[in-house]
């Protein structure tokens, strides 16, 4: 995941002056999709290097996208904290957001994230030509890689409430998930 560059002592965020053959080669049949499939993977093969040692369970929230007639209604806090019962329930001490809008970057920050790298827009190139402005819409000139310690954050948006039943609850609805996994497997015919 991490090209086994995890939790360097000087990390640092590289980037390539072309990346037309991994647009080319992505995973979609969509030009626009494997574009920005590949400004992703750049940053998230990446990622590791920034980690801090003491990752146990790393919390990872890939993509968000709200429509821009449903800005403003607290849509993205919502996912946010949907995101942060998940990781609670897997007990991620870290996680790790990539905010390609000025909005996310915004709501990291207020949940006690903190920037490792950013990948700018004006670095993203295909045969020399820029893939995106170097400045989007809504302000955003790069990808920006947050790391937050999912204590910290849990602590701000459940403004310092006991949730420890919760977390509870939502370890005993994983074990019993589990067990209807396993359960069923063993039904299964061979």
């Amino acid at each position: 995941m991490f090209d086994g560059r995890v939790s360097l002592k000087n990390p640092k965020f590289e980037y390539k002056s072309d990346y037309s053959e991994e647009i080319a080669n992505g995973p979609y049949n969509n030009t626009k999709a494997n574009k920005i499939y590949v400004l992703l993977n750049e940053c998230l093969k990446q990622t590791g290097q920034f980690l801090p040692s003491d990752v146990t369970n790393l919390g990872y929230m890939k993509a968000a996208g709200i429509m821009p007639n449903y800005n403003g209604f607290g849509l993205l806090s919502y996912m946010f904290y949907q995101t942060f019962i998940d990781f609670e329930k897997y007990n991620c001490n870290y996680c790790i957001t990539y905010c390609l809008a000025e909005a996310s970057y915004h709501i990291t920050k207020k949940i006690g994230m903190k920037e490792i790298f950013c990948f700018p827009y004006s670095e993203f190139k295909i045969d020399g030509k820029q893939v995106f402005p170097s400045v989007l819409s809504d302000g955003a000139t790069g990808v920006r890689v947050m790391i937050g310690n999912c204590e910290n954050s849990w602590n701000i948006i459940t403004k310092g409430k006991n949730m420890a039943p919760l977390k509870k609850q939502l370890q005993q609805q994983l074990r019993q998930q589990e067990q209807q996994q396993q359960q069923a497997q063993l039904r299964m015919p061979l």
